[in-house]
């Protein structure tokens, strides 16, 4: 996943990327992750982190069972929609063409363009997930440069249904056919139970579940990192999740054993979120350095109670009744 600046008339630049290993996602309970946390990196470096949901989605398939008769892949409204730009025909000589695919209003994907050919051939496909498939409008652009030779424009529904001529569809502009172009289209259902009223509600705007209470008492024989100048560490305490800063407590000048005795309170979005406790050596004049860390599981102090309603049972969050004192 890559985040990108948008500037018109320029290429867009790659601010940062951060990765995903899509084998995590394997198993029943494993399908979905929420609220994840993937740092972002630029050469390497640390800028941002970037919170996901990620959920795996199978196709449903033919079945074949054990008397040799084959179950139909379950048919629903959402799945994969997968195009094919094959070539055209007929297009003006001397054209230099290229295609672009784009369903409701968005493009979708664009060819290469084919230069000084009125027969032009792409082989290009493109796949699309759609969560409900009666309300898809395609529409398929040839043109070149900027230029508008001709077009297709279809519900996603017709465009399935048409099966005559090969695949064959008239280009048209202004009414009259300017040539021919091939498109080979693909449905793929899959069962996205829940993901329509999914997609959205998460999030950094998603509302808290709670607060935690951080009481920072002591630390003891903190490591010594100004011994150069013949003075001491100067620490703090500071709460991140992710890579982001939430809270921290007030700087000890000069003290290798500080006491702090006080109590930051902290957000907490999930059930998955971690928090790292970094004691860090302030300084004026340079970067700041850390003395070392721990961890903390949000779910050692808070739990998820689900209502026995049928439908859209209630959710809540409450404390386990732990309290930490280490």
């Amino acid at each position: 996943m890559e985040l990108r600046t948008s500037r018109p008339g320029l290429k867009d630049r790659r601010l940062g990327t951060a990765n995903f290993d899509l084998s995590k996602l394997d198993g029943d309970i494993e399908s979905e992750q929420e609220e994840l946390n993937l740092p972002l990196l630029r050469n390497g470096k640390y800028i941002s982190d970037l919170r996901v949901d990620l959920r795996y989605l199978p196709i449903s398939k033919p079945i074949k069972r054990s008397d040799g008769t084959i179950e139909a892949a379950a048919e629903s409204n959402s799945g994969v929609a997968r195009v094919t730009i094959y070539e055209c025909r007929g297009l003006k000589e001397g054209t230099n063409s290229y295609v672009r695919l784009i369903m409701n209003g968005s493009e979708k994907k664009r060819t290469n363009t084919v230069k000084k050919n009125s027969n032009p051939k792409y082989e290009m496909p493109c796949e699309v997930v759609i969560l409900d498939k009666t309300s898809v409008f395609v529409r398929v652009e040839v043109k070149d440069d900027e230029t508008l030779l001709g077009c297709v424009t279809c519900q996603w529904m017709d465009m399935m249904r048409q099966t005559d001529d090969d695949g064959w569809w008239d280009l048209l502009q202004d009414g009259s056919s300017v040539g021919q172009i091939r498109l080979g289209v693909e449905w793929k259902p899959m069962m996205m139970n829940g993901i329509s009223d999914a997609i959205g509600s998460h999030g950094f705007d998603k509302p808290a579940i709670g607060v935690v209470r951080f009481t920072f008492w002591e630390a003891r024989d903190l490591r010594n990192v100004e011994h150069v100048t013949s003075g001491k560490s100067d620490p703090y305490v500071r709460v991140l999740s992710g890579h982001q800063v939430r809270a921290r407590t007030e700087v000890i000048d000069n003290n290798l054993n500080p006491e702090w005795g006080e109590s930051v309170y902290v957000p907490v979005h999930s059930l998955k979120e971690n928090f790292v406790l970094e004691a860090m050596d302030w300084n004026a004049r340079s970067k700041d350095k850390t003395l070392g860390i721990t961890h903390f599981k949000v779910s050692d102090i808070i739990e998820r109670h689900v209502g026995d309603q049928s439908e859209d049972p209630d959710i809540w969050y409450k404390s386990n009744g732990t309290k930490v004192d280490r």
